[in-house]
């Protein structure tokens, strides 16, 4: 059993060449801005270093969420020095989605638990505190196993994301479903975000013959293409290639999507 104090995840971090696009873009799919990211007082620097990053490049950040979904946060970033060439490992300012957040009761516990059974495991930022709106947040940066900024934050008790505040979404409501995260260490990124406390939700699961109704396969592989330029025929043919990884904790939907590409 895990020992993890994990609530939930809690945001998507992506640079963007025009913030403001992005939020009208998203305010057409019904989110909203959450003003409690913002901070009350300066972030301490340390903050940005640890991204590899300087505060003074930031023109702006914003953070949206649906309404409904009781946790799960877009955090949208706009940069004097924004990247938008290709390049591996990314660097935070790079366009695109760079980093995921996790929402846990303890993060000091947290980093001690990843020390102990996580070595490998490149630990950027011990924590920090920040004064946000939504409450005081401590805040630590890891890199996954695949080189993914992975932030752990809690929020003070009592905020509008504690547990005991928060409300389940309704099969009717808008709410965030999966975060895809590609994965060419996919042996080891697993086990590692299990450690969490979080399992393959098996109600995702294809059923057989007919889990890509109404269409094949090879149109649905043709979807994937099209959109993410992934093969799915290029997936090891033994092995689990895919998991959708919740905590029972959660009482959203979100589930962080991991998939397993050939280098």
């Amino acid at each position: 059993m895990s020992s993890s104090t994990m609530i939930a995840p809690f945001a998507v971090h992506q640079a963007t060449t025009d913030i403001e696009k992005q939020i009208e873009f998203y305010k057409g799919i019904e989110f909203v801005v959450d003003d409690g990211w913002e901070p009350v007082e300066a972030i301490p620097e340390t903050y940005w270093e640890a991204r590899g990053m300087s505060g003074k490049d930031l023109k702006r950040t914003v953070a949206m969420k649906l309404p409904a979904d009781p946790y799960m946060h877009l955090v949208l970033y706009e940069w004097s020095n924004l990247k938008t060439t290709p390049g591996w490992p990314c660097q935070f300012n790079q366009i695109g989605s760079r980093g995921i957040s996790l929402l846990v009761e303890d993060v000091a516990a947290e980093l001690s638990r990843i020390r102990k059974d996580w070595p490998q495991i490149r630990i950027l930022q011990d924590p920090i505190s920040i004064r946000r709106k939504w409450g005081h947040t401590t805040s630590a940066l890891v890199l996954d196993p695949e080189h993914v900024f992975l932030e752990l934050i809690s929020i003070e008790k009592g905020s509008s994301f504690d547990p005991s505040n928060v409300k389940a979404p309704t099969s009717c409501d808008r709410v965030w479903l999966h975060f895809m995260h590609m994965c060419t260490n996919f042996h080891i990124t697993e086990p590692f975000y299990k450690s969490f406390g979080m399992e393959h939700d098996h109600g995702v699961d294809f059923r057989p013959k007919s889990g890509f109704h109404p269409f094949s396969f090879e149109h649905f592989n043709q979807q994937m293409k099209d959109a993410f330029g992934y093969d799915m025929t290029l997936r090891p043919s033994s092995g689990p290639t895919v998991s959708f990884l919740r905590t029972e904790r959660d009482c959203s939907q979100m589930h962080i999507e991991l998939h397993c590409v050939q280098n």
